[in-house]
């Protein structure tokens, strides 16, 4: 099953060709959510121009990064969220299929949420014990009297910590879930519910564009522990670290590329910037990455020596 999935998800968007080097390529896993893909787009430029090394990048879905690092199909995966994906990194950590080369952003928040406004027009709806009570006030013609609910991705390791957590609040009966088909999607639904000022329920998280342009309340939830996780999950989820990781192998072959991804890091704020500007420009990430490259020059010349930087900023003016 495993196999066939990683199959399915996987599509490769640069060449993998040995360059002229005669290095061997490395390949970065990128996902279909924005920060994920910026990441990919951004340090595969870095590491094409400025190391010298062929670089193609691979859609992997979540719950797929183990198989992908496993068969050598990919060297790299920027964004492992963890509790969520705790038993893949888990796996790969102790096989010795990969290395923990650090976090990549500012830890994350995860929750159910709805636009403020429908909060105040439902003062008694505070924490999710309160949603059977007001499920009426989420149903939609399509939603069979129970609440609507914007889901995570399909794919994504959120989707079916988000079902059990239902199913442990005994809150499954009320829920009706809804499948964005990707994080765009669920963007739209929310803008265009937020935009019209219609109700919205769905899942947030943060830092993100969600958490930058809307006013947002969040369900409150029982604090975190790691026996409830362990068991139903009927709590809130934990701060979420977004881990990095590199394929064992990666080490010997491109050392300096692996201290590079070491040192990596991308500030919350800078994360925030590409975003809007993606956004209000309509943008994809590989103009993002420029973007970032090219406006946050101080925050990723930290992370190379001074002639990395010269053949990346050489690579930006030349047009790449």
């Amino acid at each position: 099953m495993r196999a066939l999935a990683f199959a399915a998800a996987i599509t490769l968007s640069l060449l993998g060709c040995l360059a002229e080097s005669g290095r061997d390529e490395i390949t970065i896993i990128e996902h279909n959510w924005e920060s994920a893909s910026l990441q990919s787009q951004i340090v595969a430029f870095v590491i094409e121009h400025g190391f010298d090394y062929p670089v193609s990048t691979l859609l992997v879905e979540p719950l797929a990064i183990d198989a992908a690092l496993s068969s050598g199909s990919a060297d790299v995966a920027m964004e492992v969220w963890l509790p969520n994906n705790r038993e893949i990194y888990d796996g790969v950590i102790e096989d010795g299929i990969a290395v923990d080369i650090g976090e990549s952003i500012e830890d994350s928040w995860q929750g159910f949420g709805m636009p403020l406004y429908v909060k105040d027009a439902n003062p008694g709806l505070v924490s999710v014990y309160d949603l059977r009570d007001h499920a009426d006030s989420f149903a939609t013609v399509d939603s069979g009297g129970k609440a609507r609910f914007v889901d995570c991705v399909p794919g994504w390791a959120c989707e079916v910590v988000n079902g059990e957590k239902w199913e442990g609040y005994g809150l499954d009966d009320v829920i009706h879930s809804v499948k964005p088909g990707s994080e765009a999607a669920l963007l739209a639904d929310l803008s265009r519910a937020y935009s019209q000022g219609d109700v919205w329920f769905g899942y947030i998280w943060g830092p993100s564009i969600i958490s930058i342009d809307y006013e947002m309340y969040r369900l409150e939830e029982p604090e975190y522990t790691t026996e409830c996780w362990d068991t139903d999950k009927a709590c809130s989820y934990p701060i979420t670290e977004v881990k990095k990781l590199a394929a064992s192998g990666l080490i010997e072959r491109a050392p300096e590329v692996v201290d590079f991804l070491r040192r990596w890091y991308l500030p919350t704020d800078a994360l925030v910037g590409i975003s809007k500007w993606m956004d209000g420009n309509h943008k994809t990430s590989q103009e993002g990455a420029i973007y970032f490259l090219q406006t946050f020059s101080l925050v990723w010349k930290e992370f190379v020596p001074e002639a990395v930087a010269d053949k990346v900023n050489g690579a930006l003016t030349s047009g790449g």
